[in-house]
């Protein structure tokens, strides 16, 4: 071997462990985070960002080891934190159910934010608890700068930009008025962000977006626990949303003052079981109003109804107002059914159930309540006939199945 070879086979060894040292996550321990859920670790936290984004830097990531990281003050990232990885300690399995090993723990001001994002654009969460000990206003708090912001400071340093482009995948948000607070201080786009196997624990909102631009979200296979309203979107949407297990909730999707910018919702599978505040309630599935077309595909209800003489048959899944508009297709649906409720002022609210059945007091023709400049039809429908005996022993009278009926607003 030459010397001159020798030579560039050193500088090609020295080059490659140069990246390699600088393009592996910063582990805040490294930075003086304990992780003993004793100290405060945002000051340790903020420099493992700050690392991060350093110019020799390469990977724009931060970990935390196995761990309870406690935070007694507001994480704030903006524009320059674009691109950021927050990652935590995988669980053996990979589940989302399952605890993860990695906890961030709000110990600061009441109702305060652990994280407040300004226009930071592809934010990544993975592999963690975000814990709001019964304190935080809001575990993610996400906003645009733009001209609606109360502190103008923002658009005078930045310029009006959007926040996108995030991807909250496999966490925990848990204890905490809102898991997912997005512009409720900004009007342009929060947009083209995901959630994947989010678990949504003990929280007033588990999402709550407030622009009229909320944009292109992707909500995948959620686990809703103990939480008064899943996923409020106050000013409309576009949003997908796949697989939605909820459970102890009274609202999976409330829907409102949708307007001409957004207002389209697909929902392929949800399964709502029971109330959150009083036991044996069911939930509302969705609650609508304003310019909105939405599409359920294989909804299942459980049958809170039949449950001797103390069943809920008063709650309805859908409750629409105001120009709304329902398609719910192949989907098996217990108990009340709908109260629609439209405004003489606008197009009709109207709800059409198409290749669906419907039992466990839940005959549409009795228990789809309409009033005002409102309607709804049934397809290739089936209903099962069916009550409870002197014992309260649930039992069926009988079935029909009706190809095509309408009830005119």
């Amino acid at each position: 071997m030459t010397t001159q070879f020798k030579r560039i086979m050193l500088a090609a060894a020295t080059a490659l462990f140069t990246v390699n040292a600088h393009a592996i996550p910063m582990n805040v321990k490294d930075f003086g985070a304990t992780g003993n859920g004793k100290t405060d670790d945002a000051p340790a936290i903020r420099k493992a960002i700050d690392a991060a984004f350093a110019p020799e830097s390469i990977d724009r990531s931060i970990f935390f080891p196995p761990g309870t990281y406690r935070i007694a003050s507001t994480i704030h990232l903006t524009p320059q934190h674009s691109g950021l990885t927050i990652d935590g300690a995988r669980s053996k399995t990979g589940r989302s159910w399952v605890p993860r090993t990695t906890t961030l723990i709000w110990d600061g001001d009441k109702d305060g934010s652990m994280f407040d994002v300004r226009a930071t654009k592809a934010l990544r969460v993975d592999n963690i608890v975000i814990d709001g000990n019964n304190k935080a206003g809001a575990l993610f708090r996400l906003n645009s700068i733009d001209r609606h912001n109360k502190d103008n400071s923002w658009t005078k340093k930045y310029g009006e930009q959007a926040t996108t482009g995030h991807n909250f995948n496999k966490i925990t948000l848990m204890r905490a008025h809102t898991g997912i607070l997005i512009n409720d201080d900004a009007y342009i786009c929060g947009d083209c962000t995901s959630f994947v196997d989010v678990v949504f624990s003990r929280l007033e909102y588990g999402i709550d977006a407030r622009s009229e631009q909320n944009l292109c979200f992707l909500i995948m296979r959620p686990d809703v626990g103990y939480v008064k309203t899943a996923f409020r979107f106050n000013g409309g949407g576009f949003v997908e949303a796949i697989n939605v297990n909820a459970h102890h909730v009274d609202t999976v999707f409330d829907i409102s003052k949708c307007g001409i910018n957004s207002g389209v919702y697909t929902i392929n599978g949800v399964r709502p079981e029971q109330g959150a505040r009083t036991k044996g309630k069911r939930p509302v599935t969705i609650k609508a109003s304003g310019e909105v077309n939405i599409t359920v595909t294989a909804m299942q209800t459980t049958a809170n109804a039949i449950f001797g003489k103390d069943g809920d048959r008063e709650t309805p899944a859908f409750i629409l107002d105001s120009s709304a508009n329902v398609l719910v297709l192949g989907s098996h649906i217990t108990g009340a059914v709908a109260h629609v409720n439209g405004s003489k002022n606008d197009v009709p609210a109207f709800i059409t159930f198409q290749n669906c059945r419907f039992r466990c007091f839940s005959n549409p023709l009795e228990s789809i309540k309409t009033s005002g400049n409102a309607g709804f039809r049934l397809r290739d429908c089936q209903i099962t006939r069916d009550g409870l005996d002197e014992n309260y022993k649930y039992k069926i009278t009988g079935r029909e199945f009706i190809g095509d009926y309408y009830h005119a607003p």
